[in-house]
């Protein structure tokens, strides 16, 4: 059984629980080669969170390499071994801000 406190699995419920009219999307887990470039990929169904936890978890140990979740799920259709463009987007779930000092924070609310 997983542990549903894992923060990782709290971050892609929060995006892909409510997927459920489109099941069929892809979860896009990116990650960057030893030299920090985000060249790499794989795509994972929205339904299997445990398997997106375990592969986030396996590449996020790995010295000098970087893990990203793609905030939108993906066509299912979508090549599940390299990087989505645009054309992949299938459905959004939350909106994304960067946020990364205090007045920036006070714009937003």
């Amino acid at each position: 059984m997983s542990d549903t406190r894992d923060p990782i699995r709290l971050h892609l419920d929060a995006l892909f629980a409510s997927c459920a009219p489109y099941g069929d999307g892809m979860i896009e887990v990116a990650y960057t080669d030893q030299h920090g470039r985000p060249n790499q990929a794989r795509l994972f169904d929205v339904a299997d969170i445990d398997g997106t936890v375990a592969f986030i978890k396996e590449k996020n140990v790995i010295p000098g390499v970087n893990v990203y979740v793609g905030a939108a799920s993906r066509l299912p259709d979508t090549d599940p071994n390299k990087r989505c463009d645009t054309t992949a987007f299938y459905v959004a779930t939350a909106i994304w801000v960067d946020i990364d000092d205090g007045a920036a924070a006070e714009r937003a609310a």
